[in-house]
């Protein structure tokens, strides 16, 4: 609609996600609020074309974390809750990155998983990337041109193909270059 938005997440505040018109930041409105069921609201991520928003929580009433994806096309008008994927990611999502289809969610701090949201409405897996080295950490990914880059703490930066690099990876398969 030629208006800039943005969307935050909260620490400790029940889980709410607020959207803000952007378009003149003397003057920041803040046009809807989302709330999930979580503790925190660690990471938003918007889709490179505009229309999908995943964030990250963690301190669900019920323990299951995970993701929550959000339909931003017209943010004026409703933010709906698409979906939720919680599987296997009830140690909580601190961040998240969106490339294409997919989503490369870190689980609990040990591993990313990968989560098509080709169809946003629902999720699944296909695919995982975890070192096996004792003590193992991981803070963040970011994917480009096919490889993820994530952040491991004592081991360092970790590139995986997933498909594009031209080393044989997918994202239903990554393979560590």
């Amino acid at each position: 609609d030629g208006r800039d938005y943005a969307i935050t997440g909260t620490w400790g505040s029940d889980g709410h996600s607020y959207i803000w018109d952007v378009t003149d930041p003397a003057n920041i409105i803040k046009i809807q609020e989302v709330q999930v069921d979580a503790r925190t609201v660690n990471d938003v991520k918007v889709s490179e074309s505009g229309d999908i928003a995943v964030i990250s929580r963690e301190g669900a009433s019920d323990r299951r974390n995970g993701i929550v994806i959000l339909g931003v096309a017209n943010p004026r008008e409703g933010v709906p809750v698409l979906s939720e994927f919680t599987d296997q990611l009830t140690g909580g999502v601190h961040n998240v990155f969106i490339s294409e289809d997919h989503v490369f969610a870190l689980s609990g701090g040990r591993r990313y998983d990968v989560i098509s949201i080709k169809d946003p409405i629902n999720p699944k897996r296909v695919g995982s990337f975890e070192l096996e080295t004792p003590g193992r950490t991981v803070h963040d990914v970011w994917v480009s041109d096919g490889v993820a880059f994530s952040s491991n703490w004592t081991d360092g930066v970790v590139a995986v193909d997933v498909g594009g690099a031209g080393r044989g990876g997918t994202t239903e398969n990554p393979v560590e270059i």
